[in-house]
């Protein structure tokens, strides 16, 4: 920074040649604060995407500093894609768009793989991976986070991500998904072991690890929409179930991930090809029954019990469609960020309309109803931070601040 070498001890500590050293505070991934060599320390506040908006003291006041404890050090105010806009301030920290570390020589933001330029918008190199080559926007290598900055972030330069909000719900609708999944598994094949005088304990074992791989499976392709990698990954989640249950019950391993990927296999081609019109019921009945015929008579090709092919087949397509209800909960995660309805419009307050410049007075905080600026500005256009939130005309929100909304102007 400035000019003089810095030495990084991970993301906790940064050293430059003159002695100037910061320690950094962290809770969980989130940067909250950071204290200085010289004694300075001043705490992170930051909005929905990490970026720092405001800094403020964490000293108690000295004779060289008789500023309260608590007062505002720094506030920044960003375009979207972030360029700095208007900065106050009586210290200047470095990590700021989304958290990440500007360089004060080249105003580059590094991104951990590459670097970020805030006023081209672009990464000033390519990006080794393309997240979705189905998804025109990632196609080009240099754009940011899919030219959508106020939903996305890309907090390692490579693959950008939705708010955690949905990697969170898509973790917990997995685990859910793997363990009443394993339990349904376990129940059926202990209810059958019972029924035909077979081995309640290696069916129980069985019955667990096949439905602890296959709910997760049948989360993950829920969540896809290209109909050829759902059936893979419906092929393989069945191969892995079947060899891993097999495997730890001293099974046929071969035989029962054969069966698991020729079952799997159907089960995504049934659901691609039955009309959409045709009830839920109805197919999935359809995709059960057609899944345990074809397991079943792939373990009498085999050599295998038919019984046997078709109660793996059939469980696994009931799992799977037991797993819907945690793709729908993910899926409706993902909508409420994607297209949030706030609580009102962006030109009315409680029923009442406002002209553009118009302030009304909320619970904890003002709206004034102004258009966007992604340009140079006459006037300040959008101003975040505690009891402050501008409001845009004819434009579509985003939570930002708790019992707060963004809205980007549309044709304004």
């Amino acid at each position: 920074m400035s000019g003089a070498a810095t030495v990084y001890i991970g993301q906790l500590y940064e050293c430059t040649q003159t002695g100037a050293c910061t320690r950094y505070v962290f809770a969980g991934d989130d940067r909250i604060a950071m204290r200085t060599s010289a004694g300075d320390f001043n705490y992170y506040h930051t909005d929905h995407l990490g970026i720092s908006t405001i800094i403020t003291k964490g000293n108690d006041p000295t004779p060289s500093d008789p500023s309260p404890k608590g007062s505002v050090t720094q506030t920044l105010l960003y375009e979207p894609y972030g360029k700095i806009r208007a900065s106050t301030s009586t210290v200047d920290v470095h990590h700021k768009f989304t958290g990440q570390e500007r360089d004060d020589s080249t105003g580059l933001d590094f991104f951990q793989a590459r670097y970020y330029s805030p006023g081209m918008h672009r990464f000033i190199s390519p990006d080794s991976i393309v997240p979705s080559y189905a998804d025109p926007q990632s196609l080009n290598r240099y754009s940011y986070v899919r030219n959508n900055p106020v939903l996305y972030t890309d907090p390692s330069g490579h693959i950008f991500g939705i708010d955690d909000a949905i990697i969170i719900a898509t973790v917990v609708a997995m685990a859910k998904a793997a363990v009443v999944s394993a339990a349904i598994s376990a129940t059926v094949n202990v209810a059958v072991a019972a029924a035909t005088g077979g081995d309640i304990g290696k069916a129980a074992v069985s019955g667990a690890i096949s439905g602890a791989i296959l709910g997760p499976t049948g989360v993950g392709a829920g969540m896809v929409t290209n109909a050829a990698l759902k059936m893979v990954i419906y092929a393989a989640g069945g191969a892995a179930a079947g060899a891993a249950s097999s495997a730890a019950t001293g099974g046929n391993v071969g035989m029962s991930a054969a069966i698991g990927a020729v079952s799997g296999l159907t089960f995504g081609v049934v659901g691609w090809a039955t009309p959409a019109s045709t009830p839920d019921w109805a197919k999935a009945l359809i995709q059960v029954g057609t899944s345990a015929v074809v397991g079943g008579a792939s373990a009498e090709v085999m050599g295998g019990s038919f019984g046997q092919g078709a109660l793996q087949g059939a469980l696994a397509a009931g799992i799977w469609l037991v797993a819907q209800p945690a793709v729908d909960f993910v899926a409706a995660q993902l909508a409420k960020l994607k297209q949030p309805t706030p609580p009102e419009t962006a030109t009315t307050v409680d029923g009442a309309q406002l002209a553009p410049g118009a302030s009304a007075s909320r619970t904890g905080y003002t709206i004034t109803v102004r258009p966007y600026c992604f340009g140079p500005c006459t006037e300040p256009d959008i101003g975040i931070g505690p009891g402050d939130l501008g409001l845009l005309l004819q434009g579509e929100c985003w939570p930002v601040l708790s019992g707060n909304w963004l809205c980007m102007a549309k044709g304004l």
